[in-house]
Formats: structure tokens, C-alpha cells, sequence
């Protein structure tokens, strides 16, 4: 075979004893190219039947490969059935075609069992692809009868064969059988310990793995990948860097799916100095253009805060990238780069440039996926940014998709944290057979929203409909439990989540029950609970509450042995598209002046209707004198002034807050809903406060 001019394959065949010459335009290049597709595929079809080529089994042979690289199996099954004398190289296509697409294992494993039957015995190649097809399905009894076949008839394969054996079993988690699989190998390579390594990183066994890792007698960059990516999957980010630097030292050169893998790492570890070596590497090695290494330089920017490098990179995108924006083409990873974007945006606070993003993403690229208005919504969640969240979800309306389990939960998380618990109703009451997380997240949301007894009343019903709670479930049930003070029915879910279901509380878990304790006055088994879990800043400013200071200075110096610190207090409120934070004590704010003039004037206004400083929550020993000026400036109540000032009479007014109100804000913003006659929302880290005629839902016990 030679090429034609102009791309025209020129191929000397022959008929009998008769040479002739078939002229097709179908260049190699274009066959494989992301454009190739069934049209071209049956136009070479028809011109074959014409000229009588599918007389010869090679041809048909070749017509069917190309069928099967097309992704059009139905065609391709129908050739198969045309083709009256088949070779095992036109077996070997067709089933090979189905497992790679990812046919059931019944299908290509009744298609082996035919080819049998016609007396052509299956190779190497067919058996490795059935193996692989019942290791993607789970279907480890259907694997160990080939493997039994194998036996059987004295096939031995080479180690290519072998290893997709091996690999049927561990994937299936047999690793008995498994582990003595690998024992009796005859030979053994690289990708034989690989995948020996990636199984016991699957099962979360990170010492066995890297024991079998160091065993390894050759170590390819896939290894290493595997091996990092693995322990990095399974908690273990620290040793994932470990062997990172590790690799280095090796000698090993990074491949394109290294650099991506490191700079995730570099991600949840939030190293930026390690992201900005990297970053100088792929640079160097020219694989900046790459896409997925792209899409991680920009995750690794946002996540340490460097929104401006990675808003430079997403400008800096190839030609080819804007091309496929002014197309309407786009990959996965150039709208993964976008939706990061969005989301760094608001995980660092600037939620005005995220709306920003997210409109220019949605003028630029068209269509965005579901996968993208998902970490979008779960972004405004966090961050309780209410009209975001809702022009999101009008999007997803838009383009018509459609209302699951997963966008549902979602959807309820954004508006219960938002405040709007009767949207959060509206989309659960949509779903016909909720599963746990749906459940979960309208229990979370009432509890978050006061409404503790209604979260329980869920729970049950979950429970009576056979649905089966996890962790988070609990969490949120033991809030709601907190939040509205029922000890007895918190201690009682407690007990059930370790007893019942088996499971471990975490640190959340006995934190929420620490908080249910202190409500209650039960104190010591509050401390209790803290010395076991190490919650150093609940007991400090338990501690403090009560005036025992020298208990809070112990508390916090063991903060300081452990280098825990205590988050800084901000709030914010939304005004139009623009975020507004305030700290405590804050003068940066452009009407600083006119914010604490109007705090001095509003203060002395609910003094006289019986508003007093609460100086004893001062988590300070410090003066009183000092301490009223401290309380009186937190940052809940510099945000409140900023809405008071900038809004209109009967406008609500959201606050957000990153920690738990104090009572003395509280009663304050309780005066001052009376004085004003305003509704004021305000949602802290553990729910929400709507004030309104001088009181609260929360009854004053949160």
C-alpha cells in the first residue's frame, strides 16, 4: 500500500490472479482524526460493495475495524453478519470493538462462546479483552470460568495475559486468589507491580502498597503516578509528597499526567511554592498548552489565593483553545478550567468577580455543563450568597436538565445556608424517591434553619422508608438536636449512630454533643468530651463565658503547643452584585465614617429601650471600659449598620458571619430589629437568626 496523491490510498490487491487497483479518498490521517465518523466509514462501504472489495476478507476485515474505531457497533455487527468465512483477526475485531466500549461481560462473553462454537479459537488478544471487560463489570465468576478454560486447555499466555487475569481478580477484590496469582507468575512487569500497587491503594491499604511499591524492581513514570495519585486519593497527601520528591531524586522524568497529579497535590496541600516550581518545570517542558495540566495550574492559583495567576493562565489559553470558544467546542477540561475560576473566586471572597466569571463563562462557552452550575451552586452555598444561587439554578432550568438526586441536594444545601428554607422544600418535594444524600441535606437544612424538631421528624421517616443514614446524617441531626436544646433525643441519635450503624463519631459528631452538654449545664461531660477531641477553642471560650479566666489561658496554651489557631471573625452582606466584609474593629471600608458614626448613634438609641453590653463574653480579661469597645465594634454589627444605611425601609437585611454570634450581637440586633422595623437574617456557622419585632427564631437558645 502507498499514498496516492493528494491523499488518495492507492491499494494493489488482487482477484484470483487478476491485479487491480482501488482508489479511495480516506488517508490514514483522516480516518483517525477527531473528525472521522460513521458517514465516511458507510460511504467507503458502499464504494467497496460497488466494486465487489468485501469478496475479500481483508477488506472486510479493515471495513469492520473502522466500524468498530468509530464507536458504531451496530453496523459493525451487521458487516460481521455479511461476512461468510471469518478469520480470528475478524473475531478478534468485533469483540475486542465491544469490550473496549463497554459492553456487559454477558455480551462479548456470548460472542467468545460463538466464535468456539464456530471452531476458531480465541488468541491472546480476544481472551485479555473479555477479561478486561469482566474486570470493569465486576463479573469475577464470569472471569474465573475463562480462567478456568484456560487452564483447562493448557493456554498459557504471555505476560500481557496474565496480568489482565491478575487484574480481573484484585478489581473484584479477591485477593486471596489474587496475591497467589502474582506469586506464581512466570514473569513479571512493571505493570504487574503496578497494578498490585494500585490495588492495595483502592483498598485504602497505603502500607502495603508502598511496600510493594519499594519492591518494585524498575520504577516507570507510570509508578510513580500511580503510586502518588493513589496515596494522595487515600488521605495520604504528606506521603504522596514524600515520594513526589522521592521520584525527583529517582531520576524518573515527569510525564504530563505527573505535573497534573502534583499540582493537585500541591492543591490540598495548599503549597504554593511547590505549585510555582512546577509551574517553571511545565514551562520548560512545553507542556503548558496541554489542557488537563492547564486546568490544574489554574486549581492550584486558586486554591492558595493567587486569583490574579490564574485568571493570566485562563487568558493565556492557546489559539486552538479561543478557537473551540468561538466554535462552541470545548473539552472537559477547558470547562473545569472555567467553573475553577468561578469557584476560586468565591472560596477567596470575591464573590462579585465569581458572578463575573460565571456570566462571561456562560456568554463565551456557550452551553455549560451541569457538572460546572453544580460546583457553582455548592460554592454560593458556602458562601450563602442567595441571588448567585438562584441565577444558577435558572440556568440549569434554561438548558433544560434535569432535576436529580445529586443536582436536587445541591440545589437544597444552596438555599437552606442561604435562609430560603422554603425553596429548599420545594426542590425535596420534586424528587420522587429521594436517596440518603437528598435526605441528609434537607435535614441539615432545617437544622440549620431552627427547625430541629422538623429535622428529627425526617430522620425518622427516612428511617421507616429503609434508607440508610450516614455520618453526615447524624451530624446534621445531632445540630438540630443542639440548636433547639432536646439532650435526651441527641444522646439517644448518638448512641444509635455507634451502636446501629456502626459508626465511629468524628470530631464534628462529639463537638455538636459537647455544644448539646454546655447548653444543658452539664459541664463535665462537656469537658470530657473536649479533652478527648482535642476542641481547645469550644472549652476556651466555655471558659471565658463563665469568667474563668486562668482555665481559658490554659486552654489556649495548648492551643499554642499545637499551633492551632482561631479563625478571625468577618461578616458580609450583599448589596446589589457587590460583597461587603467587615472585621472587627474595621476601618477599611470606604463609609467607614458615616458606618461607625450611625453605630454610635444606634447604640445609644437601644440603650434607652433596655439594649445593654454583654462585656462579660469578652473572651478577654480585659477592663470593662476596653471590653465595651471591643464588643461593640464586632463585625456583625458593622455590616448591619452598612445595610441599614444603603437600603430602603422594609428591604431585608442578610448578614453572613464565619463563626457563632455572640449574645451580645444577638440581643443587639434583636433592639435594633424593634427600633428600626426591620427584618434582619443573619446566618453564622451553625444557623440561622431571622430577627424581627425585637426577636428571634431561635427562640434565644442557639
Amino acid at each position: 500500500m502507498r499514498m496516492g496523491y493528494r491523499g488518495l490510498v492507492s491499494c494493489h490487491c488482487h482477484i484470483g490472479s487478476t491485479p487491480f487497483r482501488c482508489r479511495w479518498r480516506h488517508s490514514s490521517s483522516l480516518l483517525h482524526s477527531p473528525k472521522f465518523n460513521s458517514p465516511l466509514v458507510t460511504a467507503l462501504h458502499a464504494h467497496y460493495f460497488k466494486n465487489s472489495s468485501l469478496q475479500i476478507l481483508n477488506f472486510s476485515n479493515y471495513l469492520l475495524s473502522l466500524y468498530v474505531k468509530s464507536n458504531n457497533l451496530s453496523n459493525a455487527q451487521k458487516l460481521f453478519d455479511e461476512i461468510p468465512h471469518r478469520n480470528t483477526q475478524t473475531w478478534t475485531i468485533l469483540i475486542s470493538g465491544f469490550a473496549r466500549t463497554g459492553s456487559s461481560s454477558e455480551v462479548v462473553f456470548s460472542l467468545l462462546r460463538e466464535m468456539q462454537e464456530k471452531g476458531v479459537g480465541p488468541n491472546q488478544y480476544v481472551l485479555s479483552s473479555v477479561l478486561k471487560c469482566c474486570s470493569a463489570g465486576n463479573n469475577l465468576p464470569l472471569g474465573k470460568g475463562i480462567h478456568a478454560w484456560m487452564l483447562r486447555n493448557g493456554v498459557y499466555g504471555d505476560v500481557v495475559l496474565e496480568n489482565s487475569v491478575l487484574d480481573l481478580y484484585l478489581k473484584c477484590k479477591n485477593f486471596e486468589y489474587g496475591e497467589r496469582f502474582f506469586g506464581l507468575m512466570n514473569e513479571r512487569d512493571t505493570v504487574s507491580w503496578n497494578i498490585m500497587t494500585g490495588a492495595y491503594l483502592r483498598a485504602g491499604d497505603a502500607e502495603k502498597s508502598l511496600e510493594m511499591f519499594r519492591n518494585l524492581p524498575y520504577k516507570d513514570v507510570v509508578s510513580w503516578n500511580t503510586i502518588i495519585d493513589g496515596l494522595m486519593q487515600c488521605g495520604y497527601e504528606r506521603c504522596a509528597l514524600e515520594q513526589l520528591y522521592c521520584m525527583v531524586e529517582y531520576g524518573t522524568e515527569f510525564s504530563v499526567v505527573t505535573f497534573s497529579i502534583a499540582l493537585i497535590l500541591a492543591s490540598s496541600l495548599l503549597l504554593l511554592e511547590l505549585g510555582r516550581q512546577l509551574h517553571v518545570w511545565i514551562l520548560k517542558f512545553g507542556y503548558s498548552d496541554d489542557e488537563f495540566v492547564r486546568s490544574s495550574l489554574i486549581e492550584m492559583y486558586c486554591k492558595c489565593g493567587r486569583m490574579d495567576k490564574a485568571s493570566l493562565i485562563l487568558k493565556d489559553a492557546p489559539l486552538d483553545f479561543l478557537r473551540k470558544q468561538n466554535t462552541g467546542m470545548k473539552s472537559k477540561a477547558e470547562i473545569v478550567s472555567w467553573s475553577t475560576m468561578v469557584s476560586g473566586y468565591v472560596w477567596n471572597g470575591r464573590y462579585e468577580d465569581g458572578l463575573k466569571c460565571f456570566r462571561l463563562m456562560i456568554r463565551e462557552l456557550v452551553v455549560v455543563d451541569i457538572w460546572t452550575v453544580t460546583t457553582v451552586i455548592s460554592a454560593c452555598a458556602n458562601a450563602g450568597i442567595l441571588d448567585f444561587g438562584r441565577q444558577a439554578h435558572a440556568y440549569t432550568q434554561k438548558i433544560g436538565h434535569r432535576l436529580d438526586a445529586y443536582f436536587g441536594s445541591s440545589l437544597i444545601d444552596m438555599y437552606s445556608k442561604s435562609g430560603s428554607l422554603d425553596d429548599a422544600w420545594t426542590i425535596f418535594r420534586q424528587i420522587n424517591e429521594p436517596n440518603v444524600v437528598l435526605w441528609t441535606s434537607m435535614i441539615s437544612g432545617c437544622a440549620i434553619n431552627g427547625q430541629g424538631r422538623e429535622a428529627i421528624h425526617l430522620c425518622e421517616g427516612m428511617l421507616k422508608q429503609g434508607v440508610i443514614p450516614n455520618e453526615v446524617t447524624f451530624l446534621g441531626v445531632l445540630n438540630a438536636c443542639s440548636h433547639v436544646g432536646l439532650l435526651e433525643e441527641g444522646c439517644r441519635y448518638f448512641r444509635l449512630m455507634k451502636d446501629a450503624y456502626g459508626i465511629d463519631p468524628g470530631v464534628e459528631h462529639c463537638t455538636s454533643m459537647v455544644d448539646l452538654y454546655g447548653r444543658a449545664g452539664q459541664l463535665i461531660e462537656a469537658k470530657n468530651f473536649i479533652y478527648e477531641n482535642g476542641t481547645y477553642i469550644l472549652l476556651s471560650n466555655m471558659c471565658s463565658s463563665n469568667r474563668k479566666w486562668d482555665d481559658a489561658a490554659r486552654a489556649r496554651s495548648l492551643m499554642h503547643q499545637k499551633g492551632l489557631k482561631k479563625q478571625p471573625g468577618q461578616s458580609w452582606i450583599q448589596l446589589k452584585d457587590k460583597i461587603h466584609t467587615f472585621y472587627m474593629g474595621d476601618r477599611s471600608h470606604p463609609q467607614d465614617e458615616d458606618i461607625y458614626s450611625y453605630l454610635e448613634t444606634l447604640t445609644g438609641r437601644l440603650k434607652e429601650i433596655g439594649y445593654s453590653l454583654d462585656v462579660k463574653l469578652v473572651m478577654q480579661d480585659v477592663e470593662e471600659e476596653q471590653g465595651e469597645v471591643l464588643i461593640g465594634h464586632h463585625s456583625e454589627k458593622l455590616a448591619l449598620v452598612f445595610g441599614v444605611i444603603n437600603t430602603s425601609l422594609g428591604t431585608p437585611i442578610r448578614i453572613m458571619k464565619n463563626l457563632r454570634i455572640c449574645s451580645d450581637c444577638h440581643n443587639f440586633i434583636k433592639y435594633a430589629s424593634q427600633l428600626l422595623g426591620r427584618q434582619i437574617i443573619v446566618r453564622d456557622i451553625h444557623r440561622f437568626h431571622h430577627f424581627k419585632n425585637g426577636s428571634c427564631s431561635c427562640g434565644d437558645y442557639w
